[in-house]
């Protein structure tokens, strides 16, 4: 199973509304989107490829409320920490955001991980 299914695979485990990049904009509440902003590439010397990748993947979520943002991006970063077809390690905390530019305004929490899994 490659990172990003094993990674979705967690996500909608969590929400079964899960998106690359972005959602459509008449998704309902809550969802979650992931977007790969970077990692480390694993290569040998020889320039061949590892049978594993590290990416920087960034997870957020959307909800009606700043609590049930909040309450799903923490059940996200325990199952991704703890999913045992990855390795996966937070950045950081997350971070909130409000967005009033949609009808009902939303929020949202977003979190970098560094994963680790099979390329």
């Amino acid at each position: 199973m490659s990172l990003e299914t094993a990674v979705v695979a967690v996500l909608q485990a969590q929400c079964p509304r899960v998106y690359p990049s972005n959602a459509p904009l008449d998704t309902p509440r809550p969802f979650v989107t992931w977007e790969h902003i970077g990692g480390d590439p694993l290569r040998y010397i020889d320039g061949t490829a590892a049978t594993n990748r590290m990416a920087l993947l960034q997870i957020n979520v959307w909800a009606a409320t700043k609590a049930q943002a909040l309450s799903l991006g923490l059940a996200i970063e325990d199952a991704l920490c703890t999913a045992p077809a990855l390795s996966v390690s937070p950045n950081a905390a997350m971070q909130g955001r409000f967005e009033d530019a949609v009808e009902p305004p939303m929020y949202g929490s977003v979190q970098d991980f560094t994963v680790l899994g099979t390329r």
